[in-house]
């Protein structure tokens, strides 16, 4: 069973977006960093939306 809770995401996207940012303003990683974590959380929802979970 998925439970959605629309403002606690958007508190969590706003998050997750400042962490991106931070990391390629504060030099950490480069842009393709940030797009493959991207990705790959992505993949992961899509895999564990596709399992049920």
């Amino acid at each position: 069973m998925i439970v959605t809770l629309p403002r606690t995401g958007t508190v969590l996207l706003a998050l997750a977006l400042s962490i991106a940012l931070a990391c390629i303003v504060g030099r950490y990683h480069y842009i393709v960093d940030v797009i493959a974590g991207a990705a790959l959380a992505l993949a992961i929802w899509a895999a564990a939306a596709a399992a049920g979970l």
